[in-house]
């Protein structure tokens, strides 16, 4: 084989493993948006609409864990912990992917894909 041909081989290995990644990160991201508007929902509509909440005042713990699957909060995929404000209105944001719904409004999940209906 030529050192054409190893220097071509080597470059698709590369754009493959490239294109591999990002379609892991994009997943990831994806999976992390999910898991934030899991989170995003009680702290903004439920929680505050059932115990009459003003924005701004604190939510139990507790109160959350009743949205989340198994009363556990979700994590990032990649394994670290979402900031949460324990407070109605609040917006948890990812330390990994950031905050992925800033500027989004009207999120909803169809099946398990997010579908952004519009944005600011």
């Amino acid at each position: 084989m030529s050192t054409h041909h190893s220097n071509i081989i080597v470059l698709l290995m590369g754009t493959l493993a490239l294109a591999g990644c990002r379609a892991v990160e994009s997943a990831q991201r994806e999976v992390c948006l999910k898991n934030l508007l899991q989170i995003n929902e009680p702290l903004n509509c439920c929680i505050p609409m059932e115990h009459r909440l003003k924005p701004g005042t604190e939510i139990q713990r507790s109160d959350l864990l009743l949205f989340c699957k198994d009363r556990v909060l979700p994590r990032c995929p990649s394994g670290v912990e979402y900031r949460i404000p324990l407070v109605a209105g609040g917006r948890p944001v990812c330390p990994v992917h950031g905050d992925l719904l800033a500027g989004v409004t009207n999120v909803t999940v169809f099946g398990d894909r997010p579908i952004y209906l519009s944005e600011h």
